[in-house]
């Protein structure tokens, strides 16, 4: 059983990576869904053979768990399921959440967890950002300045990680994928 945190800027490949092992998977029907939050929605999706869990909500252009934990408490509960699904020794892949609260925290320190921090440059994640909104329709200008502060971030955040004995491992886009499949069992 692993844990699998995928960490990167908007743009940087953690729904591709996502996805990718939804395919390894044999898809989201081949998957258990589940639900969660006031509003009952999708909230992630549980294959038992072999035992993998993703948490989030996929099938359109972003993904992962932002798209869940819209709620007061959202993703304390996400990070309650993630620990719940660990603990029944499914291996579960998460992506996307900020890492914030107490018990997000208390998370990081689980056993069998490993970070992948995505080391996609801001020019790449600027390029994927501004094609993802095309492809909905969207030609709004993009906020940079908020996008360059939570791409510097995340960075420090690996570092700080790393530093408190959080197993963290940067990759590219092209690594990343293999050494997911492969914490996951899935290799």
């Amino acid at each position: 059983m692993s844990i699998v945190l995928i960490r990167g800027t908007g743009g940087s490949g953690k729904t591709y990576i996502a996805e990718q092992v939804i395919k390894a998977l044999g898809g989201l029907s081949a998957a258990t869904t589940f639900t969660m939050g006031p509003k009952d929605k999708t909230a992630g999706y549980i294959w038992r053979a072999p035992p993998v869990t993703i948490m989030g909500r996929y099938g359109n252009a972003c993904g992962g768990c932002d798209t869940i934990g819209g709620w007061p408490g959202g993703p304390d509960d996400i990070c309650k399921r993630i620990a719940v699904e660990a603990s029944l020794g499914q291996s579960v892949l998460w992506e996307g959440i900020a890492v914030s609260s107490y018990g997000q925290k208390r998370l990081l320190l689980m056993p069998g967890l490993t970070v992948i921090q995505l080391d996609t440059s801001l020019e790449e994640c600027v390029k994927s950002i501004y094609a993802r909104r095309a492809a909905k329709g969207n030609s709004k200008p993009l906020d940079l300045y908020h996008t360059e502060r939570k791409h510097k971030a995340l960075f420090t955040t690996t570092r700080s990680n790393a530093a408190a004995g959080i197993a963290t491992e940067t990759h590219s886009r092209e690594t990343a994928l293999p050494r997911v499949m492969e914490l996951l069992g899935l290799v």
